[in-house]
């Protein structure tokens, strides 16, 4: 009974009840934090006009993959917010919960950015061999087997890449421009809509696809039938 009363004295019962509510109050706070409420107000935080406020919420919206408020604000008509916007998603996009595989990409990127085609398809071919769910690596594998002409190839991994991730606007880009060269016109309207939807900050893009709707428009059906043909 001593030793009881010992550790439910006063003192210690006050220490217990600080502790107590201090991991309560820390609990509640981080719920807020990451709560749906705090996501939106971080988003309607990008649209003041005030550069430091659009920076500290994209940050924080970064740190929390906030994917569905971002998206949102690569849809904004100002370039300050969609460009940051897009920046964080490339950025959420790319990571992985492995820092060795997330490197493995960045050389693969950067081999791609040297021109380095053939060692960056190796580099690729490794990341998605041991970490299929990596659906980055799939859509930059698909960006470079566009690069390299081999349309079937990028088609594959975009397709790859959007199924682990539908909202990936890049990813549809390169199975739409893939689509395109094979002749594949009205697949190739379809996926580049999508992306123009989810990013539609793309002006190549845009006159892209007023060409290629004057081009189903006018064009006979057999042309639109999907027969593979080098047009572009």
């Amino acid at each position: 009974m001593k030793v009881i009363r010992l550790f439910f004295s006063p003192l210690l019962l006050r220490l217990y009840a600080g502790a107590l509510m201090f991991i309560l109050v820390f609990k509640g706070v981080d719920a807020f934090w990451k709560s749906e409420w705090n996501k939106w107000r971080l988003y309607r935080q990008m649209f003041t006009g005030e550069e430091e406020r659009l920076e500290h919420a994209v940050a924080h919206l970064y740190s929390m993959k906030a994917e569905r408020q971002l998206l949102m604000a690569v849809r904004s008509e100002s370039e300050p917010i969609y460009q940051a916007a897009a920046s964080a998603l490339w950025e959420i996009w790319s990571r992985f919960e492995d820092p060795a595989v997330y490197q493995s990409l960045v050389r693969a990127v950067q081999a791609m950015e040297d021109g380095q085609d053939d060692a960056a398809l190796e580099q690729l071919n490794s990341v998605i061999k041991e970490n299929p769910q990596y659906a980055e690596a799939w859509n930059r594998r698909a960006a470079l087997h566009l690069r390299m002409g081999e349309f079937k190839e990028s088609i594959r991994d975009g397709e790859q890449a959007i199924a682990l991730n539908p909202y990936h606007f890049n990813a549809w880009r390169a199975v739409g421009l893939s689509r395109l060269r094979l002749g594949h016109f009205l697949p190739a309207r379809e996926a580049l809509e999508i992306s123009l939807t989810l990013f539609p900050h793309d002006p190549d893009l845009e006159d892209l696809m007023d060409w290629l709707k004057e081009l189903i428009r006018v064009a006979p059906k057999p042309m639109l039938d999907g027969v593979e043909r080098q047009f572009l």
